[in-house]
C-alpha cells in the first residue's frame, strides 16, 4: 500500500525494479485498475509513447518526499520529468487515485 499521512493513497502496488520491468513499465497493458499503482524505481522521468490510456504521475526523491505532480498525461507523451532530485516514480490510471489530496512537499509512506 501508499500511505499519505493516515490516508490510503493506494492499495495495490506493483512495484518494478529490474531493467526489464522498468523499461516495460504499463505498455501493453489495456489498463491499471481502481486502486492500483505502479512504482518505478529507480525513474525520474517518464514517456507514454505505445501506452494505451492516460495516467496520473506522482515524482518521489529518495526519501519519498514529492518532487513533481502531473495529472491526465496523455497517451503519445515523450517527456515528463520529475526534477533533478528525482529518484522514482508511481504511476496510476488517469482519474482513479486521488490527487487532489497530494501537494509537492508532501511524503508518501510506501509498503510493498
Amino acid at each position: 500500500m501508499i500511505y499519505h499521512g493516515q490516508q490510503i493513497y493506494a492499495r495495490h502496488v506493483i512495484l518494478t525494479t529490474t531493467l526489464f520491468a522498468r523499461m516495460r513499465g504499463l505498455l501493453g497493458r489495456k489498463s491499471l485498475g481502481a486502486e492500483t499503482a505502479m512504482v518505478i524505481d529507480p525513474c525520474s522521468s517518464i514517456h507514454t509513447l505505445g501506452m494505451k490510456f492516460p495516467i496520473d504521475v506522482v515524482f518521489l526523491d529518495s526519501k519519498n518526499k514529492i518532487t513533481a505532480i502531473a495529472h491526465d498525461v496523455k497517451p503519445g507523451c515523450f517527456w515528463v520529468s520529475g526534477g533533478w532530485s528525482c529518484r522514482r516514480v508511481v504511476e496510476s490510471e488517469a482519474g482513479c487515485l486521488e490527487l487532489a489530496m497530494l501537494r509537492v512537499g508532501d511524503t508518501l509512506e510506501l509498503n510493498y
